[in-house]
């Protein structure tokens, strides 16, 4: 088998392993949503619980991710794969007394292996293709993971349509988790050779945060996805309580489901048109128009439209950021980028959730979380957006 077989093969496998990730971790997040939900109706709460997986993102990602770019990460894909199929299947072992606090350290364990599986997946992706495939590679990545999502809503639909038992969530996720480890396995990848000599962790992490405060481009491209990431992470957790908010016996959660699908399906048509520099600004605008309106009237019909603009926006803006970092920056580096990245959505994530949510329930205006991310982005974007868009272009990002 030539190089050209191995190359194809690899750009039909990344694509459906990201498919099937995506497909796992929706029903993660929402399953472990709805498990929480039952436990507690306080947004603080609610809040606090999903960021201390953040926290230990904080503590953690710098050096995982710098040392990643030392590591067989087709390896460690497969590994990782393994171990998320065991521990999802954990939390039907515990006893109902001590359910929540041995679930939270559960999905602790689950939040750092798919920071590692995110981290190995786009390290992995300029080693695995050759840089006149990558962008088109990438696209493909991002609109199967957006079929994976799809996916996810439909199980999630069934899911609640027949069981209230929400670890049954957990059960379907590990099923896509399980096919990735055979696929992981079936990725061709050069002899992977470890630097055991040069190879510093604190002085990789130290080069590569000085490439990115030294290129206006690069570091505009993390600030912007940074906060994209953030707003997508903040609506993630705090769906759920919203809705069941408007709909506390989930009698019409059908409008939810095809107002997510809905998001999906405009992001996958949206993700072809992520070089129009001007619809991004439009798309911004337009989401943080909407949430304000969710801000001063939470109905089904403001959080189906919020939820359709909030996917359709941050899944191009996502794409567009990693497209232009990955393609213009070295295989060498790409984990450890990622995770400084990961690192700031992540303390994003805990500010929103945590501190303007204990605002908001002082004032009792939950929404105020979710607003002000939207217009944190639309300040972000309309600062760095444009040094993001000439980075892609190819000029000049050295900073001043």
């Amino acid at each position: 088998m030539d190089s050209n077989k191995f190359l194809k093969r690899n750009q039909i496998l990344l694509p459906l392993i990201n498919l099937l990730s995506n497909f796992g971790s929706i029903l993660v997040g929402i399953g472990g949503a709805l498990i929480i939900r039952e436990y507690s109706d306080n947004i603080v709460v609610n809040g606090l619980i999903s960021s201390i997986s953040s926290l230990a993102l904080i503590l953690s990602v710098l050096f995982i991710g710098s040392r990643l770019d030392n590591v067989d990460k087709r390896r460690m894909l497969i590994w990782i794969y393994i171990f998320l199929c065991l521990f999802l299947l954990l939390p039907f072992t515990f006893p109902q007394k001590y359910f929540v606090p041995l679930y939270i350290l559960i999905d602790l364990c689950i939040t750092m292996f798919s920071l590692v599986e995110g981290l190995s997946f786009t390290g992995n992706l300029k080693s695995l293709l050759t840089d006149n495939s990558l962008e088109k590679t990438i696209n493909h990545n991002s609109i199967a993971g957006l079929i994976g999502n799809i996916a996810s809503v439909a199980a999630i639909a069934v899911l609640i349509l027949t069981t209230r038992n929400y670890l049954y969530f957990l059960l379907v996720a590990s099923s896509g988790f399980f096919i990735n480890i055979f696929l992981a396995l079936a990725l061709h990848q050069r002899h992977f050779v470890k630097d055991k000599n040069n190879f510093k962790t604190i002085t990789h992490l130290i080069k590569v945060w000085h490439e990115i405060i030294t290129s206006k481009g690069l570091r505009a491209a993390i600030i912007v996805a940074m906060f994209n990431g953030a707003l997508q992470s903040v609506f993630n957790g705090l769906m759920i309580y919203f809705w069941k908010t408007i709909d506390p016996a989930y009698s019409q959660v059908y409008w939810l489901l095809l107002a997510v699908v809905s998001g999906f399906l405009l992001g996958a048509v949206l993700i072809r048109f992520d070089n129009r520099f001007w619809l991004l600004c439009a798309l911004v605008i337009i989401t943080t128009l909407a949430l304000s309106v969710f801000f001063l009237k939470q109905t089904i019909a403001t959080m189906c439209i919020s939820t359709v603009l909030i996917y359709g926006e941050t899944l191009p803006i996502g794409n567009w950021c990693s497209k232009v970092r990955i393609k213009r920056t070295s295989k060498n580096v790409q984990s450890a980028q990622s995770s400084f990245l990961q690192l700031g959505s992540s303390l994003l994530n805990i500010f929103f959730t945590v501190g303007v949510s204990a605002i908001a329930n002082m004032l009792q205006r939950p929404a105020l979380t979710l607003l002000a991310s939207g217009i944190s982005l639309l300040l972000v974007f309309d600062i760095f957006g444009i040094n993001v868009q000439n980075y892609r272009l190819g000029k000049s990002n050295r900073s001043n």
